[in-house]
């Protein structure tokens, strides 16, 4: 199927065209011709004969589709590359870790709206130092989801996403109307103390950042596909490695269901060493294969070495008298 301007469908487009046709004229189909498409087995063996030729595009590397990768490094790195006593600087340097530890999805941070953060305060109306994050804060907003928190770092205050949340609010002068996060840099900010426009970065723009700064870092982007949803990849890994059980990992990134955060999980060769190095460990306990066959070598020297004497071997369920055999 092709559109007005020439382009192609996506395949899942097409089948969700045809599924919702079909269902609606299901009825009809049954009452002209007596047969019903999602029972006929000419359409089973036509989606058949469609799912096996899905498969083989699957298996060939240059049609398969890639996701994100994760980082093999921490975060720190990619938040030295900017200063944030600059508009651009600072977006990205609060973008990084807010990814991070709040495991945005791909296109996340670019809906990021200001309403979604609210400053967590005691009764007394002090601050925790916890910013909460929720997108049912916006009016807009529909169905409930799992609160998340920025949560002071207290060992590195330059990477801080409390503080450096708090000073890119700051920065928002009265000329911004927009509830947007993220918002185009005013090149005359020197000039007019004017840091940010009243202009939302574009989802395009943002849609670069991750990828523009693991290059900076040093990264392979040739190799490694990084996005935006790289830093969601690189939050489940992370937890996942120091033992955080899938449950709570659902509860961080959102999923409904625990199998659905199995592709996010990457063996990359750190994890894969500690792994062998805990195999080889375990070599050296007392239950090892090679301590087994070894006291169970000698034992039976000390029984052949038994029987040449004459002595009595005494066994679990029976006593055997060798001499008998000598004679």
């Amino acid at each position: 199927m092709r559109k007005k301007d020439g382009s192609f469908y996506k395949e899942s487009v097409v089948k969700t065209m045809w599924n919702v046709t079909a269902k609606l004229e299901r009825k009809n189909i049954v009452k002209i011709s007596a047969m019903d498409p999602f029972n006929d087995v000419r359409f089973k063996s036509a989606r058949g004969a469609r799912d096996a030729a899905r498969k083989i595009l699957q298996m060939n590397p240059e049609k398969r589709k890639e996701s994100s990768s994760a980082f093999t490094y921490k975060v720190l790195q990619i938040l030295k590359l900017y200063d944030e006593n600059k508009p651009g600087g600072l977006q990205k340097k609060i973008f990084h870790p807010i990814s991070y530890e709040l495991a945005f999805r791909g296109g996340e941070a670019a809906n990021c709206l200001t309403d979604f953060f609210q400053e967590e305060k005691f009764n007394d109306r002090t601050s925790t130092n916890r910013i909460e994050y929720n997108i049912v804060f916006s009016k807009t907003c529909q169905g409930a989801t799992d609160n998340k928190w920025l949560i002071r770092n207290t060992t590195n205050e330059d990477i801080c996403p409390v503080r450096l949340y708090k000073k890119l609010l700051s920065k928002r002068g009265s000329n911004v109307k927009t509830n947007r996060l993220f918002l185009t840099p005013n090149r005359e900010w020197q000039n007019n103390n004017i840091w940010f426009k009243n202009i939302p970065v574009g989802r395009n723009e943002i849609a670069k950042w991750t990828k523009l700064s693991v290059q900076k870092a040093g990264l392979d982007s040739v190799k490694f596909k990084f996005t935006n949803h790289s830093h969601r990849a690189t939050a489940v890994n992370h937890l996942a490695k120091v033992g955080v059980n899938e449950n709570q990992l659902t509860k961080l990134t959102g999923h409904g269901n625990v199998s659905s955060i199995k592709p996010y999980l990457q063996l990359d060769k750190e994890f894969h060493e500690e792994i062998i190095r805990k195999m080889r460990n375990s070599e050296n306990n007392e239950f090892s294969v090679s301590s087994v066959s070894t006291s169970a070598s000698s034992n039976v020297v000390s029984d052949q070495q038994q029987a040449s004497t004459g002595s009595i071997i005494n066994f679990n369920n029976c006593v055997f008298n060798c001499k008998n055999f000598n004679n």
